[in-house]
């Protein structure tokens, strides 16, 4: 079951992660969205992306040459400002305006 269907086939990487991106940023948290692709990166781009952003991929499927992807929207939009203080990082203050950007942090 999902709320919003979003064809990226033709689309060559990074394309369909930017506009899943930009779609699951306008929905709820817990919507759902299926994601239809046939770039092959996007078998890797589209786990690492809801790994980075904290999304759920409830489902990934290839039929043919058509890679469909089921993604639920994060329940929870926190994301967090980390201040390299030697060779550790803490945590400073909490962004949630800053959930639907992933970004990676050196440990």
């Amino acid at each position: 079951n999902w709320s919003t269907e979003l064809d990226t086939l033709g689309l060559l990487c990074p394309l369909p992660v930017l506009k899943a991106r930009k779609h699951l940023s306008m929905m709820q948290s817990g919507e759902r969205m299926r994601l239809l692709a046939n770039d092959p990166m996007a078998q890797i781009d589209v786990p690492h992306f809801c790994t980075a952003a904290g999304h759920r991929l409830i489902s990934q499927e290839k039929n043919g040459d058509q890679l469909v992807f089921l993604i639920e929207r994060a329940r929870s939009r926190q994301s967090y400002y980390r201040v390299k203080n030697g060779s550790n990082h803490r945590v400073i203050c909490q962004l949630p305006h800053l959930a639907a950007q992933p970004t990676h942090w050196p440990m």
